[in-house]
């Protein structure tokens, strides 16, 4: 096969990926519904603080990126995208390998793509993360 030493990006960037990051990987949850003025009892699950803070938190960051004039997708527009996809795709005679869950998030049964029945496969050829080269040429 051909060895390729770096090959393109064909993905996007959604506003949840920033959020959650946000939110679990370093636990600004609390602080983010305290900021916003419905987080003065973060230990109650049922006052839906979590949901609350993610939703503000999504408009914030894809508020910041088009003021400063950059991209990002938000979570209705990639679903509503990802749909014609797949509808293009099926008049074509082809099947898309994916999961409902991949776009959604916590608002996922407000997004159309939210239980779309799909099989996750592989297709090749393909780009597949693989070793740094220089782990092998030093």
């Amino acid at each position: 096969g051909v060895d390729y030493m770096c090959c393109p990006f064909n993905g996007w960037f959604m506003e949840q990926e920033v959020s959650r990051n946000l939110i679990e990987r370093y636990n600004k949850g609390p602080a983010i519904a305290k900021a916003c003025g419905f987080g003065d009892d973060v230990d109650e699950d049922a006052t839906c603080w979590k949901e609350r803070a993610l939703a503000e938190l999504n408009y914030a960051v894809t508020s910041s990126f088009q003021k400063n004039k950059f991209s990002i997708v938000d979570h209705h527009t990639a679903s509503k995208q990802f749909q014609i996809h797949c509808q293009r795709e099926h008049e074509a005679g082809r099947e898309v390998p994916h999961q409902w869950s991949w776009i959604g998030g916590f608002v996922g049964l407000m997004c159309p793509v939210w239980h779309q029945e799909g099989r996750d496969f592989y297709v090749l050829p393909q780009y597949q993360y693989c070793a740094s080269r220089s782990t092998f040429y030093q």
